[in-house]
């Protein structure tokens, strides 16, 4: 089921899947109705996945810049800490260091993940050649 290989070793529980998926779709029987709520949480789940992405990118690129004491992991450390190879840990890096300007205060409110996510899309659209503005 999970096709990131970013996220090899993490699985999620079919059981919670499929109560979820329930919860979204219960009651409901005309297919067309079924069609647009499925249709309708796939696209938001997709962009709760694409906002947990930059989070991880972010943090590992956090993990990878010098910090106060001059100290910082190596793609290496990152890559035992988080069971990913040393190229996908250099590629997550890479991109989450453009997102390192953006305040990423912890804990996280709502209003912190937003403003987070308005200047992580902005470069990756800026990075993918879409018009940002």
């Amino acid at each position: 089921m999970n096709a990131d290989p970013t996220t090899v070793g993490y699985e999620p529980e079919p059981t919670d899947v499929a109560a979820e998926v329930a919860a979204i779709l219960e009651e409901i029987t005309d297919p067309i109705e079924l069609y647009e709520r499925a249709t309708a949480a796939q696209v938001h789940h997709q962009a709760v996945v694409e906002a947990l992405s930059l989070f991880r990118s972010r943090c590992l690129a956090g993990l990878n810049t010098p910090g106060v004491d001059g100290t910082k992991s190596s793609f290496e450390q990152i890559s035992g800490y988080t069971g990913l190879t040393r190229g996908g840990v250099q590629k997550l890096v890479q991109r989450g260091r453009s997102l390192l300007d953006c305040p990423f205060p912890t804990p996280l409110t709502p209003d912190d993940v937003h403003r987070f996510l308005k200047h992580g899309l902005a470069v990756r659209d800026a990075r993918a050649g879409k018009d940002v503005s």
